[in-house]
């Protein structure tokens, strides 16, 4: 994200020939989610990773079975403070790299402590 969305003019948007998808792959990543599937498959997951804010909330507007807001919250997230140490999702400690995307559209909380240095465990 730096190297092509950061301040200097020579790193900016790299043109409009994705149809919007480096801008969505942005949003996506600033705020920790990604699919590697693309969504595609009978149970899509969305991976996580350090978002760039302290505090994330996902209008997912309370209707067509969804719920109201899906919350994340990055303690300790900043530029040198880039990797997961502790993640729980609705209070539940989560030991994987990602979560089903149906989780997502539920309402819910997403936890994140982040550090300066790879939890391994």
């Amino acid at each position: 994200m730096a190297r092509y969305y950061d301040r200097v003019v020579s790193n900016a948007y790299l043109g409009d020939e994705d149809q919007g998808q480096m801008s969505v792959w942005f949003v996506m990543s600033a705020i920790e989610f990604f699919q590697p599937d693309g969504g595609c498959r009978v149970g899509p997951v969305c991976e996580i990773a350090s978002p760039l804010y302290e505090k994330i909330v996902i209008d997912l507007g309370n209707r067509y079975g969804r719920g109201k807001t899906f919350t994340i919250e990055a303690k300790n997230t900043s530029r040198k403070n880039k990797y997961i140490q502790v993640a729980t999702l609705n209070g539940k400690p989560l030991n994987i790299f990602h979560f089903s995307a149906s989780e997502l559209l539920k309402e819910g909380l997403m936890v994140l402590e982040i550090g300066d240095a790879p939890n391994r465990e």
